[in-house]
């Protein structure tokens, strides 16, 4: 499913990975990658490097090319890309930590995002694309601002879930009795 496009002049630095030659010169190929499944998957175009060793005949391509596959889903999804994301974040200067306190994002989907494990879903695509405007980061850094002051609230050890997030309930305009009888179901 490869075709050539160009032959990049001079050797790799590398090794062949089958016989260890440094006869190995790179090609950018175009492939045809398959994305999706059922009967008529999609036919994504790649242009990445594949190595050839002049000694043994050996083809292979080296960890950029599945870089280069993971990108070319994303531009297929319309969604930003592991570099992207992480361009975002590095723009502002901030380590993962600090950037999933801001935008309350987990530092663990932050981390799959950017190393390319998985492949945000469009809301969280959206939202990123949001963040990386400066008036709405400049809006979730003041939010922290304010946050960091109503961290507890020491009389009734509550969280500042509660005080960012209050219910009728907590601040007493409605009690718990009548919460549930205003829930409805919509069985029929």
């Amino acid at each position: 499913m490869w075709s050539k496009i160009e032959l990049v002049e001079g050797s790799s630095e590398d090794r062949c990975i089958a016989c260890g030659s440094t006869e190995v010169k790179s090609t950018i190929v175009e492939e045809d990658m398959e994305y999706g499944s059922g009967e008529s998957p999609e036919l994504i175009k790649v242009s990445m490097p594949v190595f050839r060793c002049a000694t043994c005949g050996s083809e292979y391509s080296g960890p950029e090319a599945e870089d280069l596959r993971h990108e070319a889903v994303c531009r297929h999804l319309g969604v930003l890309s592991p570099k992207e994301i992480l361009a975002i974040r590095s723009q502002r200067g901030l380590s993962r930590q600090k950037f999933s306190e801001l935008t309350r994002l987990g530092v663990a989907t932050l981390a799959r995002w950017e190393s390319g494990e998985i492949i945000q879903n469009p809301a969280m695509d959206s939202y990123l694309r949001l963040v990386a405007r400066p008036e709405v980061f400049q809006l979730l850094e003041s939010n922290a601002v304010g946050d960091s002051s109503r961290s507890s609230d020491s009389k009734s050890g509550s969280s500042s879930n509660m005080l960012r997030f209050p219910t009728l309930a907590s601040r007493g305009e409605i009690d718990t009795q009548t919460r549930r009888a205003t829930c409805f179901s919509l069985t029929g």
